[in-house]
């Protein structure tokens, strides 16, 4: 009976394993046999089966003695089929367990470094940099600057920052500082290889790390006592983390680093971006951090010249006195030239009085003209009348300005040479805004707006504005 039952457990098992052969994958596997028959565990339903990744050779670790099934009789020790089944190991009590302990290292950082960097604050001041001198020319927030109001005169600032790191001393790392135009106003400065309404203002510049006794000086002894709202914080930690004798300058992980810069007589008035980026001697990029600071308007002009001769005037006649484009260094009776020397474009205010010849009734006497530049419209006006004169004098732009006159009456007075007074003034002139129009010229193709587009390469418009060009809203 034994024998028997024997007999039909190996048809079984026959069975299960031509049956597993027809489903399963196949998998090699070296077994060990034992030196005395073991009884074959019952076989547990077959998961489904999946692709393992194959894995480097790894050491063999002590293992129990196993037992698995073999399609076809064959030596004790052989490789087989292992018919997608984990065989469970045989009942043994010579297993035992090893307790395999486990480390790792932190990666070596570059020597010197201490961990990336970051940028604690930022902050805009009249320069240069060594000067140490924390102040601007407002009480608000944040750097405001004035123009010089004076002929190819610029205004030094510098931008600074507080750079830091974690766990070692700031050295003199690559600390670096961009600058970009305002994007509410545009000015073509393709002459001087640049771009506005947005635009980088210069290459990116290097910053200087301060000494520790010059950083502390300024930032924790002049700026914190004097102009605290100047510096702009990229966290919440203020002055009190980075001053006092536990602070980060005084631990020198922190420090102050600053590059200088110019503004521009000419350069336009707004809001002007700056960025300051951190990266450690071994190339790590650390953050960035961006402010603004605001160039503050100012609307001015030189003249050459002190006073206007008319010469001889004839009755009823337009006697015109032309101007030119030539600054004479000596103010004097020269031809009218005008400069605009501020950082907004402008328009001339003109007045001048009857130079003494008054009214025929209610009707004056004499009556004026004048233009900016040859070609240009004239634009009449009579004594004692402020008038707009045509025409826009663009930044750090020089212009002729021609004057006439025109008597419609002598009074009976026997006076021969008659003399007044003008007086010029300026007013604001809209500045060119950033702002597009998308309607394409006919001469040219899709592809090649396009392409003049991608070299503007303005961040501000919207995709559904593009192919578009800059255009002078105030003309």
């Amino acid at each position: 009976m034994g024998e028997r039952m024997g007999y039909f457990m190996k048809k079984i098992i026959l069975v299960f394993a031509i049956m597993a052969l027809a489903n399963l994958p196949v998998r090699p596997v070296l077994t060990r046999a034992e030196d005395t028959a073991t009884s074959v565990p019952a076989l547990e339903p077959a998961a489904e089966p999946k692709a393992a990744p194959e894995l480097d050779p790894a050491p063999m670790l002590p293992a129990e003695p196993t037992t698995t099934l073999i399609t076809e009789p064959g030596p004790a020790s052989t490789t087989a089929p292992l018919l997608g089944v984990e065989p469970e190991p045989a009942s043994s009590s010579t297993a035992t367990l090893e307790s395999i302990g486990t480390r790792f290292m932190e990666a070596e950082t570059p020597q010197g470094t201490g961990g990336p960097l970051l940028v604690k604050a930022l902050w805009e001041m009249h320069g240069p940099g060594l000067a140490l001198l924390g102040t601007d020319d407002s009480t608000d927030a944040e750097a405001q600057f004035l123009p010089s109001g004076q002929f190819q005169v610029s205004r030094p600032f510098s931008v600074c920052a507080i750079v830091s790191r974690s766990k070692a001393v700031v050295d003199s790392e690559p600390v670096s500082s961009e600058i970009y135009y305002p994007t509410e106003n545009w000015e073509d400065k393709a002459k001087d290889g640049e771009k506005s309404c947005g635009g980088q203002k210069e290459p990116r510049k290097q910053m200087a790390r301060l000494a520790k006794a010059d950083g502390l000086n300024l930032f924790c002894g002049k700026i914190r006592t004097q102009n605290s709202n100047l510096p702009k914080f990229n966290d919440v930690s203020g002055f009190g983390e980075i001053c006092g004798q536990e602070g980060a300058l005084q631990k020198e992980t922190a420090a102050v680093f600053c590059s200088d810069y110019e503004l521009r007589y000419n350069d336009p008035s707004g809001t002007y971006r700056v960025s300051v980026f951190g990266k450690d001697k071994g190339e790590r990029l650390g953050n960035s951090f961006s402010g603004t600071f605001r160039y503050l308007e100012l609307t001015a002009f030189e003249n050459d010249f002190t006073s206007l001769n008319y010469g001889k005037v004839e009755l009823g006649s337009k006697k015109v006195i032309e101007g030119d484009a030539v600054w004479e260094q000596s103010k004097a009776e020269n031809r009218a030239t005008l400069r605009n020397v501020g950082n907004t474009r402008l328009q001339i205010q003109i007045q001048q009085d009857d130079m003494g010849l008054g009214k025929a009734g209610n009707i004056w006497n004499i009556k004026y003209a004048s233009r900016i530049g040859p070609g240009s419209a004239w634009t009449n006006y009579w004594p004692n009348e402020a008038s707009l004169v045509g025409g826009i004098l663009e930044l750090g732009e020089t212009y002729p300005v021609d004057f006439a006159v025109e008597v419609l009456g002598f009074p009976q007075d026997g006076i021969q040479v008659y003399s007044g007074k003008m007086t010029i003034d300026a007013k604001k002139a809209n500045l060119k805004l950033c702002r597009w129009r998308c309607l394409a010229r006919q001469s040219r193709s899709m592809a090649q707006i396009r392409e003049k587009d991608m070299r503007i390469n303005i961040k501000i418009k919207p995709w559904f504005l593009r192919p578009c060009e800059i255009y002078d809203t105030a003309l």
